[in-house]
């Protein structure tokens, strides 16, 4: 609705996730509380160092139970699990036809009872149950294979996004913001150690860290061994993260972790606000531009 689309154009090869540039984002920041020299200097490591970065809440969820629970569910086999995620109650709020939805599977665990609470059918829990319905509660991953591919392997992506956050915090926190000797950085499409004697050719931005799965490398440096560890609390083995169904196989990736935003420019604007007691409230508005190229 309300969407024009155009420009189309063939190409020799198809566009991929990540194979985006010139997002171009105006932010404004109300009622600064910084001084001026530290707005100054904060934008100013924004325009040059740049930002952490990290996955966002729109791969997570913003409900009480977060989709990387879901994905780690799947990749531990624990099905029965996975269906009470995804149909438990939950606190928070919900549209109140969920909310029925959710109480009538607690109350009776009957996939029918719990359908006729839902006039919108083609939510997850709807496909779900639907699954359930049709496959009975003994065949739960023949029941979660109706809801759409991609939106079952948003919850193992959600994991992998999960684990690369805790682990690019790590690494930051142990190694700094500069290229250290057993970190990686992408030759074309393929993982490279950066070595000792090297370290110097490359920065903090080309450095990129994996996504955990069957086709990654791990940094050489204590950080590997905190992405075996996330895993192994989780039950999960680092060394095989083929799934015994094909499509919850997790490959991996690589993903850079500090990204320098382009056509950083900002301003301040002053704004004075009518105090009821007759005097003057001074705000502060902060006006920055930038351009972002990322995944999102």
């Amino acid at each position: 609705m309300n969407f024009k689309l155009g420009n189309f154009s063939y190409q020799k090869t198809p566009l991929k996730l990540g194979e985006l540039q010139g997002n171009h984002f105006t932010v404004v920041l109300r009622n600064i509380t910084g001084t001026d020299e530290q707005v100054q200097q904060a934008m100013q490591s924004l325009k040059e160092t740049g930002f952490i970065n990290y996955y966002g809440m729109q791969r997570f969820g913003t409900t009480a139970v977060p989709t990387y629970q879901v994905g780690r569910a799947i990749l531990q086999n624990a099905w029965t699990e996975v269906m009470d995620l995804i149909l438990k109650p939950r606190s928070g709020a919900e549209k109140g036809y969920l909310v029925k939805c959710r109480e009538e599977w607690a109350k009776t665990k009957d996939p029918a009872s719990a359908l006729k609470k839902l006039p919108v059918k083609r939510c997850v829990e709807g496909q779900l149950l639907r699954g359930l319905s049709k496959y009975g509660m003994k065949n739960i991953v023949s029941a979660f294979g109706i809801i759409p591919r991609n939106n079952r392997l948003m919850y193992i992506h959600s994991y992998q996004s999960y684990v690369w956050n805790n682990m690019v915090s790590k690494r930051i926190e142990d190694y700094g913001l500069k290229p250290v000797p057993g970190d990686l950085v992408l030759k074309g499409a393929t993982a490279t150690y950066i070595e000792e004697d090297d370290v110097d050719n490359y920065s903090i931005h080309d450095v990129v860290m994996p996504l955990p799965g069957f086709d990654v490398i791990y940094p050489k440096h204590k950080i590997s061994e905190a992405y075996r560890e996330m895993l192994a609390a989780d039950s999960l083995d680092i060394d095989n993260m083929r799934h015994t169904i094909r499509d919850y196989s997790l490959s991996g990736a690589y993903r850079k972790i500090i990204i320098r935003p382009q056509n950083v420019s900002w301003n301040r604007k002053h704004r004075i606000w009518p105090f009821c007691f007759g005097g003057h409230l001074l705000a502060y508005l902060y006006v920055f531009l930038a351009t972002y190229n990322g995944d999102g």
